[in-house]
């Protein structure tokens, strides 16, 4: 969105931004109104706040997600901390390439949460508690998601467990079998694949 739109006299009530869509003759609107454009909002509450802020939708780009093919969105809160209007979070959904998750997966980026939570809690003990956790909890944050359903470096299991035939296992979970390790080095996406199946690579004994 490369065009700038607004009044050449700013008063309180009038709106600018940025458009796809070059902006009018006098330069205080888009000319397309269907096409994208954002809000340049007057304080850094709305501009943390609102989906349709420019701020938003730039720190929305620039966030890196699990995948490039993964889907980013910008969740307003839709109410107040104790110090006013909540941030919006960012949010990430995608497909794991490597069949490590059979359905989609989502997370959030943590820079911005931890905005969030100290508005939400200006103590700082709820972003403290999550921060311990931001590195590991791979259904929440999308630095441990990555590390789990992409790298394969994460594993939700923090000692090995006998092979259970009915579970699922993901790339990088760890089992015992006839007193041997394994971990699983490539997701079979179902249950039933068991170290043992001939001709398998799914596990590597270690």
């Amino acid at each position: 969105m490369p065009y700038y739109f607004g009044p050449l006299n700013r008063k309180n009530g009038s709106t600018e931004g940025c458009s796809s869509s070059p902006s009018t003759e006098n330069g205080s609107a888009p000319r397309d109104q269907t096409m994208p454009k954002c809000t340049i909002y007057k304080n850094t509450t709305d501009d943390y706040a609102n989906a349709d802020s420019c701020f938003n939708i730039r720190a929305r780009d620039k966030f890196v997600a699990p995948i490039p093919s993964a889907t980013k969105v910008i969740i307003p809160i839709g109410q107040n901390g104790p110090n006013g209007r909540l941030p919006a979070l960012l949010h990430a959904t995608y497909m794991p390439t490597n069949q490590s998750s059979v359905t989609p997966v989502s997370c959030y980026e943590w820079e911005r949460a931890k905005i969030f939570l100290d508005a939400w809690d200006p103590s700082g003990g709820v972003t403290r508690q999550y921060a311990s956790q931001k590195d590991t909890n791979y259904q929440l944050f999308c630095g441990a998601s990555r590390a789990y359903y992409v790298d394969g470096t994460l594993s939700n299991n923090t000692a090995p467990k006998p092979y259970d035939n009915g579970k699922t296992y993901k790339v990088g979970d760890q089992v015992t079998l006839n007193g041997k390790t394994y971990k699983m080095v490539e997701a079979a996406g179902a249950a039933g694949y068991s170290p043992l199946r001939q001709g398998d690579k799914l596990w590597k004994q270690v």
